[in-house]
């Protein structure tokens, strides 16, 4: 299954909001018979997604040329 984005607003990070969604997230894709999640994501939270599993599957792109993306996959 495909995540588009995962975003967790400034004022509210730090406060174990992103992983209590993406465990919710994993665990619905789980029950819908979904196997791995591939998502892209912002290049400064691919430490937090390595925490849960994730790999770096692609190379960086540039999404507007200034945000480095990866793409990563459970």
């Amino acid at each position: 299954i495909k995540l588009q984005r995962l975003v967790v607003p400034n004022e509210y990070r730090g406060n174990g909001y992103a992983k209590l969604i993406l465990e919710h997230l994993e665990k619905d894709a789980s029950n819908l018979g979904y196997k791995k999640i591939i998502m892209d994501s912002a290049e400064k939270a691919v430490g937090f997604y390595k925490k849960y599993g994730y790999k770096i599957m692609s190379d960086i792109f540039y999404e507007d040329f200034y945000f480095p993306i990866p793409t990563l996959c459970s």
